[in-house]
């Protein structure tokens, strides 16, 4: 985040601008069916770290529109790959982990998707 000040380039200048928002409270405002889908082994986005946020906003349990999954062994663009900018190299939605897409799939047809 610091260095996104500093450098604004990519992600770098993202970041300042994202972990500066006060989003207390708003996770229980949304309304709309909501899957939060963290891969277990995404270098960008700490997934147990979302999952206990999510349990601090509501200790009681959430609602249930507002799910997450964490899925072991998945990085940031749902595959298996370590390198996320192989999404780069002309990789698609096909190329999705079997697993990550099973998980939205059974969401969607739970929601009536």
């Amino acid at each position: 985040m610091a260095v996104g000040k500093v450098l604004p380039i990519g992600m770098l200048e993202f970041a300042p601008q994202f972990f500066g928002c006060d989003n207390a409270g708003l996770l229980g405002q949304v309304s709309a069916p909501v899957l939060s889908h963290y891969g277990g082994s995404d270098i960008l986005v700490d997934g147990p770290g979302n999952e206990a946020y999510s349990r601090s906003e509501f200790p009681s349990g959430g609602p249930a529109h507002l799910e997450a999954v964490a899925l072991p062994g998945i990085n940031h663009i749902g595959d298996r790959r370590a390198d996320t900018r192989d999404a780069e190299r002309g990789l698609g939605p096909e190329d999705a982990a079997p697993e990550a897409k099973a998980a939205i799939e059974d969401w969607l047809t739970r929601i009536g998707y």
